[in-house]
């Protein structure tokens, strides 16, 4: 589970070895130390070559608990803001550029909410993006290659996949 507070990031896995607990990892020492400052109780362990450096292990109940309060603390109306008032410009930025990667993948698209509507707008389809060509890409005469392919929502200039 990811979780984004206005006083820190953080992810949250089972202990695999005592399913009543868990490891609540951060990236940031200054996030984790401020659950660390919510629970004295906890340890704080440093995994310098792990992807979440910072961690602590505690009782499922109690990050749930965590979770409660921080919910319960809403005071305002725009997240991003709040994270700039308590963390500082440069995390409102990170948190906005994963904001928009999220936007992007789940933006609305357009409905179409009946069989009269369909008919109507038949010919109707989205918009093709805009191929991106590399100048640096062809084959091996060195033609550009101009056609683009789509699997799954993903397009691509260059060969089709085989």
């Amino acid at each position: 589970m990811w979780v984004f507070t206005q006083h820190g990031f953080f992810s949250a896995v089972e202990l695999k070895e005592e399913p009543t607990k868990l490891m609540v990892r951060s990236r940031s020492h200054e996030d984790i130390m401020k659950l660390k400052q919510r629970f004295p109780h906890l340890t704080v362990f440093e995994t310098p070559y792990n992807d979440y450096r910072w961690r602590v292990i505690m009782l499922k109940k109690t990050w749930g608990r965590y979770l409660a309060e921080q919910a319960e603390a809403i005071d305002y109306p725009n997240f991003k803001n709040r994270v700039t008032q308590n963390q500082g410009r440069w995390r409102h930025d990170v948190y906005s550029d994963v904001w928009t990667v999220l936007w992007k993948a789940f933006r609305p698209k357009p409905k179409i909410q009946n069989e009269q509507r369909k008919d109507r707008f038949k010919s109707w389809r989205e918009p093709e993006p805009e191929p991106f060509i590399d100048s640096h890409v062809g084959d091996e005469d060195g033609d550009l290659w101009t056609d683009v392919h789509e699997v799954d929502g993903v397009h691509w200039s260059g060969p089709p996949l085989t």
